[in-house]
């Protein structure tokens, strides 16, 4: 999978989006997901559609 992430400049912003980065291949196998952040909700990532089996795995590979 190959994914862009956009973040501000922090080191904590960065650690974030490697995280969802990895979190996303993860739960996809290594596809494609869908995601948004609108500019009035920069803290908000809006997925496209996802099954459950996919959504269960985003779950387990956000955990902490």
């Amino acid at each position: 999978m190959s994914s862009r992430m956009y973040c501000r400049d922090s080191a904590g912003d960065r650690a974030a989006a490697v995280k969802l980065a990895q979190a996303f291949s993860t739960a996809t196998g290594g596809g494609a997901v869908d995601a948004s952040v609108r500019q009035d909700a920069p803290d908000a990532v809006e997925l496209g559609a996802i099954d459950a089996r996919t959504a269960r795995r985003l779950i387990g590979a956000l955990r902490f």
